[in-house]
């Protein structure tokens, strides 16, 4: 989170933005092996509609030359090249986006490293719209599903950012898997927010008081507390969750997540799964400079529970499960069912074989 980033790596990929960007085509995207791979399509959407499927290769996005925007960041020293990555891959989904109603080019190789040509319409961005201080508005959403299996269930959040419409859905969804074997936290792609809400969100897994790490500012030190939720939004009594809980985290998992599932990892409440996620995990300001390149530099300082940094290292799986394009191609999420089955062989071991 500190360093000067060249302008040229920082600006590849971008995209205009603007109140109208509310459209996307339903796909997620990461680098994988210097490729640009579609890593999750949603069902139901304009590109799962258009044949899109996880595994393919993303070569262009309209005009763009993927090749090019990464060569971009060949230039940068290893950490630097790190963040810029960050960057670069957020900028990437970011051009899959645009108004609801339009329309983006894709240049794609498939399964069979054919090379598709496709014109994918864009819906409009499910989620509930949000404004937050000077950042242009943001969809905010929440899933919630239960797995069912013959030993019981296993519940699965995600969501895209930490910011407050997502405190009563996260309290909703762990009201109706109390009973579940496992839930598994799976914030890919969520690259952070509010750092309060942590207090919140992990006070479901505590009967007590927890420490989950201090910021320090140069006037201030905040010490974040998970603080056990004891009734419920309909005023019922709650007790705290005593099932396992696993995290999945990726390269996208930034800020507050990562102080999140640091804290919980740490804490030995979580056991966490995937990538080692982006190590950026302090608040930091970017300042342009006048030949254009960035100046990156943190304007505080966190410690876990446990006194030890994030910032820089990044969240380190206990299970590592990265992605490679031939599970994708196989319908392989590695990293969810990794979780799943670490759950469901917990709960397997304290029933016993019979």
């Amino acid at each position: 989170h500190f360093g000067v980033l060249p302008g040229e790596a920082m600006d590849a990929g971008a995209a205009a933005t603007g109140s109208d960007r509310a459209g996307d085509a339903g796909i997620d995207v990461r680098f994988i092996d210097s490729s640009l791979v579609v890593t999750r399509v949603e069902r139901g959407t304009p590109a799962y509609s258009s044949g899109i499927r996880a595994g393919w290769i993303v070569e262009e996005i309209d005009t763009m030359r993927v090749i090019e925007s990464l060569r971009a960041t060949s230039r940068i020293n290893a950490s630097a090249r790190r963040f810029a990555l960050v960057r670069l891959t957020l900028n990437l989904n970011g051009r899959l986006t645009g108004p609801a109603g339009g329309s983006i080019r894709i240049v794609l190789r498939d399964a069979s490293d054919m090379r598709r040509e496709i014109r994918v319409p864009l819906r409009a961005t499910p989620g509930q719209v949000v404004e937050y201080g000077a950042l242009p508005p943001m969809n905010v959403r929440f899933q919630s599903v239960r797995l069912t299996s013959s030993s019981g269930c296993i519940g699965i959040t995600r969501f895209n950012i930490f910011i407050t419409p997502v405190m009563p859905q996260s309290e909703d969804a762990m009201a109706g898997m109390k009973t579940c074997a496992g839930i598994v936290l799976d914030l890919r792609g969520n690259v952070g927010g509010l750092g309060a809400m942590i207090m919140g969100i992990s006070g479901h897994y505590f009967a007590r008081p927890e420490t989950l790490g201090t910021m320090r500012l140069r006037d201030a030190t905040m010490r974040y507390v998970a603080n056990p939720i004891r009734v419920s939004r309909a005023g019922q009594p709650l007790a705290p969750y005593e099932g396992h809980v696993a995290i999945v985290v990726d390269e996208l998992s930034a800020s507050t997540t990562e102080i999140l599932a640091a804290a919980l990892q740490r804490l030995g409440r979580a056991r966490v799964f995937g990538s080692p996620s982006a190590g950026q995990a302090l608040p930091a300001l970017l300042s342009k400079l006048p030949n254009g390149d960035r100046l990156m530099y943190v304007i505080a300082d966190f410690a876990g529970p446990d006194g030890a940094r994030i910032e820089g290292a990044g969240v380190i799986p206990d299970e590592q499960a990265p992605l490679s394009r031939r599970s994708l191609l196989e319908g392989h999420d590695q990293a969810l069912e990794s979780a799943t089955r670490w759950i469901e062989s917990k709960r397997f071991h304290q029933r016993g074989p019979g």
